[in-house]
């Protein structure tokens, strides 16, 4: 503990080495609020956006202070610009990932639960209704495939998204069973890759699709990093599925920050939705 203490004053006082100031005060302190930020549950990542702008303003003063005392017996501009250049990098990521986050959290919540349900995926008492909610995953595929029976008619899903790979493994199963699908809650982001393989498509009462365009990072988590080809695998894999390329094009051209959540009449019309119960 008298150790980390010294550690924080020595640095705050600008009488930190510089390749510790470098190595450890800037980068590694920054990377580590960077994931907390990134992958913490949301009750973490709020408490954690507070201390990371305290622990940016210890950056800020402590690497400041260093270098007035650096250039006040030395004239090394290139090692000067280089730290600059790393305490400028480390508030522009802490502030675009603390934003980021806390506006996922509070503006729309089902962007922002970082920590998924687990999947699950329960076989109805007379073994006809496949229930699926939670994360889409490889997890979720593999109890499908332990659940699945001939006498499954038809999937019920809901879930706030998850795994696209996986997401079009499961698509593909039901298309190959002939199964119908039902959303019973919110169906979002990869969840309605799922949904949109069903022979026939409905929503029960309250039940909402939700859209949007991929990222490399986050949920999505797309086989390559080339986002345009993963968008046109899946815009072809719903016109194929009967829905309108007016339809798709609202869906995917929703940034990954947002949802859209279409009206069940406009679902409908644009053929998304195939039924009304």
């Amino acid at each position: 503990m008298l150790g980390l203490k010294a550690w924080i004053f020595q640095h705050w006082r600008g009488q930190a080495p510089l390749g510790l100031l470098a190595g450890v005060n800037l980068i590694c302190v920054t990377g580590l609020f960077w994931a907390v930020l990134t992958y913490a549950p949301p009750w973490l990542a709020l408490i954690a956006c507070p201390v990371a702008g305290i622990g940016l303003i210890w950056q800020t003063v402590g690497t400041v202070r260093a270098l007035d005392q650096f250039l006040a017996g030395s004239s090394g501009l290139f090692l000067t610009v280089g730290i600059c250049a790393l305490l400028l990098c480390a508030i522009v990521m802490l502030a675009d990932r603390s934003v980021t986050r806390v506006s996922a959290l509070f503006l729309d919540p089902t962007l922002g639960a970082y920590v998924p349900p687990p999947a699950q995926v329960v076989l109805s008492p007379d073994g006809q209704n496949l229930r699926l909610s939670g994360e889409i995953s490889y997890p979720m595929l593999t109890q499908f495939d332990r659940e699945m029976t001939q006498t499954v008619k038809r999937v019920e899903v809901q879930s706030n998204g998850g795994n696209v790979p996986a997401a079009r493994v499961l698509a593909s199963r039901i298309l190959d069973a002939g199964l119908s699908t039902h959303a019973i809650g919110d169906c979002l982001s990869a969840c309605t890759l799922v949904f949109a393989a069903g022979a026939r498509r409905t929503l029960a009462p309250g039940a909402r699709l939700g859209f949007h365009g991929y990222a490399i990072s986050g949920r999505m988590r797309t086989n390559t990093s080339d986002i345009a080809a993963e968008e046109a695998r899946d815009r072809a894999f719903l016109v194929a599925r009967g829905v309108s390329e007016e339809f798709v094009a609202q869906a995917y051209g929703t940034t990954h920050e947002k949802i859209w959540m279409p009206e069940r009449s406009d679902a409908l019309a644009a053929g998304m939705i195939t039924h009304v119960e």
